[in-house]
């Protein structure tokens, strides 16, 4: 159980700045590099 919360704990730390890049206005080096990846 305490193995689950702390995972849930880290998903949620990873997870917060790509959700602020994704609803964010100004252009994020994380979609750049999404896109460059994406693109090849």
């Amino acid at each position: 159980m305490k193995r689950i919360l702390v995972l849930m704990l880290a998903a949620v730390i990873f997870a917060a700045p790509c959700a602020y890049d994704a609803f964010s206005p100004e252009p994020s080096p994380l979609a750049g590099l999404l896109a460059a990846t994406a693109g090849s």
